[in-house]
């Protein structure tokens, strides 16, 4: 019985669509028999959610059900991959953290070095000078203007792991109103459409233009 029903309806509706833009009002008598196909429409669809409802109403309980157990399962899954997870994050920070700090101890020596080498080089550049030998103060002196101690990079400390990667996700942590650019402010498009609603597109907002839509409602049919 419920499969003939859904050929009726299969049979009703197939064009449907087709015949709703075939029509033409020009008329009152147009306009008249719009609203009589308009109403046997809306009776076509009571009988489709008679029909149908039931089986959604079905086949959502059961998905319900299921997807209850499924979460039931897949939660302690969930969680103790979270769990690892933010230990390994934990762990890799910290290391990458050794990295850094040791990196500029490095850095720190390299630049001391650096130093050392030009002040070196400026006092033997001043001695030439002293000695009125010029050309050969301007030489050191240009030495000791370039002179770079390049620091080596530290390895990370962490070896690649087969399937493990790391993404970053950079996002605002703290936001002033008072100085944030007006570029990065959004306007409250619900707000403004409640007040919209709500003084029938009278209220004045500096800046908004209300528009108004018309929506045409018909009874259920037969």
């Amino acid at each position: 019985m419920e499969d003939k029903k859904i050929v009726v309806i299969e049979k009703n509706t197939k064009y449907l669509t087709e015949e709703a833009k075939a029509i033409v009002i020009s008329t009152q008598d147009h306009y008249e028999k719009a609203n009589e196909f308009l109403r046997a429409v809306k009776g076509l669809q009571k009988e489709i959610h008679a029909t149908f409802d039931p089986i959604v109403a079905a086949a959502y309980k059961t998905h319900q059900e299921a997807t209850s157990k499924r979460k039931e399962h897949l939660m302690p899954a969930v969680s103790a991959e979270i769990v690892v997870k933010n230990k390994m994050i934990v762990y890799s920070d910290e290391q990458e953290a050794k990295r850094i700090a040791e990196q500029r101890k490095i850095d720190a020596k390299a630049r001391e070095e650096e130093e050392k080498k030009r002040k070196q080089l400026e006092k033997r550049a001043e001695k030439w000078a002293a000695k009125g030998k010029i050309a050969k103060a301007e030489e050191l002196q240009e030495q000791a203007e370039e002179v770079e101690v390049v620091a080596p990079v530290v390895a990370v400390k962490i070896e690649k792991v087969k399937g493990v990667s790391y993404s970053y996700t950079y996002s605002v942590d703290t936001a002033d109103i008072n100085q944030v650019p007006r570029e990065h402010m959004l306007i409250n498009y619900p707000s403004l459409n409640r007040l919209a609603q709500l003084t029938k597109g009278m209220a004045k907002v500096n800046g908004v233009t209300f528009k108004v839509t018309k929506k045409m409602s018909s009874s259920r049919g037969y």
